[in-house]
């Protein structure tokens, strides 16, 4: 452990730098923590992701119409495994 980690502790200022920034941020006066940017999302994506996931329900509906009660018991129990 380097030797401003230990200080710090010892930092009657650094307790009252904590203090605050715990105030503020319950506050919501602290600024929010940078962003990577964001992605440059098109319709076409958005329709594209929206066409996967009804396709992917539609089957999970076909292979669930297929199955006993007991077997989607089975299944939903096996399937952490």
């Amino acid at each position: 452990m380097n030797k401003t980690k230990q200080i710090q502790w010892w930092n009657p200022f650094a307790w009252f730098g904590a203090v605050l920034r715990s105030i503020f941020a319950f506050f919501g006066m602290m600024s929010p923590p940078p962003t990577s940017g964001h992605e440059n999302l098109q319709v076409a994506d958005v329709k594209d992701a929206e066409k996967v996931a009804r396709e992917a329900q539609e089957a999970i509906d076909v292979i669930l119409a297929d199955f006993s009660p007991a077997q989607i018991v089975h299944a939903y129990c096996t399937a952490s495994e």
